[in-house]
């Protein structure tokens, strides 16, 4: 098992800022994780820039992508105000990835398009509907 997986296991997030790693929650760092960490900090490093940049390569595409469906769909649905494609969204808030949101908004003859992320821990489907779409009644 990998330091990181090991890491991630123990529930913390680990991020690559420069030379830096950040690490969260802080309040879950023990002081043998601490030392598992010093002693693979640049292991993690370059395992955590590797994985990053296969994302980055293959999330540009995959983004245009969900811009372009959201936007087909507004096209193909007039009466439709707003579409939107989210990704990681749970039902309930919680820890984990973030939720990337792509948003279609139809303003008169054009449609606005764009990306919004948000912390799981604090997305609310029912207040995410509501926020877009005001004449939506959540359910909940």
């Amino acid at each position: 098992m990998t330091a990181l997986v090991r890491l991630r296991a123990a529930g913390l997030k680990l991020t690559a800022s420069g030379g830096r790693l950040l690490v969260e929650p802080r309040s879950a760092l023990t002081d043998e994780l601490r030392e598992l960490i010093r002693a693979n900090k640049s292991a993690l490093l370059k395992e955590l820039r590797a994985a990053d940049n296969v994302r980055y390569r293959t999330s540009a595409a995959a983004l245009e992508a969900r811009r372009y469906r959201v936007e087909r769909q507004l096209r193909e649905h007039p009466e439709l105000r707003v579409a939107f494609d989210a990704i990681n969204a749970p039902l309930r808030p919680g820890p984990g990835e973030q939720v990337s949101v792509v948003l279609g908004v139809r303003c008169g003859e054009h449609i606005l398009v764009g990306e919004i992320t948000v912390p799981r821990e604090r997305f609310q489907p029912a207040l995410f509907l509501l926020t877009v779409d005001p004449s939506e009644k959540p359910a909940c």
